[in-house]
């Protein structure tokens, strides 16, 4: 069983303000944990400030997935890996999405949209675990 959850930048506010004055990016990074049949997968959005690496911005979060994620059979060792791909990649910049106009009073904050580093992450993964799948299999058929 997997779940993507899906709630609101925490600290939204102050990351904008502190985006606002002294620059920087905007980067979402995942991370996964998991429990035997259970896997969650959750993203948190850290300011990176002009000069910091983005890589190392996401370490935290690469480590949260390699101790906490990949012990879910079976989607919780693929995303972890997915996660941990996004992440060394440098996470996704969420900037523009982040830094338009704020909600109304009353609206709720939007979804940042994910970007194609996702999608070319899981399906590189997925590929990967196919290749690997038929190698294996090419071996016991011999």
């Amino acid at each position: 069983m997997f779940f993507l959850i899906r709630r609101p930048v925490e600290n939204y506010g102050v990351l904008l303000d502190s985006y606002r004055q002294h620059g920087g990016k905007l980067i979402r990074y995942r991370w996964v944990w998991s429990v035997i049949l259970f896997s969650s997968m959750q993203s948190a959005v850290v300011l990176v400030k002009p000069g910091e690496g983005k890589l190392k911005s996401g370490l935290p979060y690469t480590g949260r997935s390699l101790l906490l994620g990949l012990w879910g059979l079976p989607v919780g060792t693929v995303f972890s890996l997915v996660a941990i791909v996004i992440n060394s990649l440098g996470g996704e910049d969420v900037t523009q999405a982040m830094s338009g106009p704020p909600p109304l009073p009353g609206e709720k904050q939007p979804f940042v949209k994910t970007d194609d580093k996702v999608l070319v992450a899981a399906l590189g993964i997925l590929i990967l675990l196919i290749g690997v799948a038929v190698i294996v299999m090419l071996k016991f058929l011999k």
